[in-house]
């Protein structure tokens, strides 16, 4: 059921962030909520503080690190995914939608509509991934 809920809140943020190259902290903090909701209903709060409070310092450390590649809510929306769903998932996600993400920008680049300075919208591959990953059951 949350899968679901994650694929639409994705599909709608993909298209603001596409648009707008910005994304709504309200859905951000809608699918935080929602995540928080299933937890508590799992029984699984408890067990997955360490891994809520690892990804935070992670994806806060990368926001230090590389804020000129990445966006607040880029990594916002990541760590509102990362409440609900295992570490490993998680990992794939970011995996994929960097995969993709460089691919995209390297096609761009070598086709000469992009440069290495352009921006790119980062939701619309994190969609895309989870899209994925749900559809080959690996979440």
């Amino acid at each position: 059921m949350i899968n679901y809920i994650v694929l639409v809140l994705l599909i709608i943020l993909a298209i603001q962030d596409f648009k707008n190259r910005e994304i709504s902290m309200i859905y951000i903090i809608f699918l935080a909520g929602i995540s928080i909701v299933f937890l508590i209903y799992e029984g699984r709060l408890v067990t997955d503080l360490r891994k809520i409070m690892a990804c935070l310092v992670v994806f806060s450390i990368v926001y230090a690190l590389f804020k000129k590649y990445i966006g607040m809510g880029d990594l916002l929306l990541l760590m509102s995914i990362s409440i609900y769903f295992t570490l490993e998932e998680v990992i794939l996600l970011v995996f994929i939608s960097s995969l993709l993400t460089s691919v995209t920008g390297m096609i761009l680049i070598i086709s000469r509509r992009a440069n290495r300075n352009s921006e790119m919208p980062y939701v619309p591959f994190i969609t895309v991934s989870f899209l994925g990953m749900f559809l080959g059951g690996l979440i």
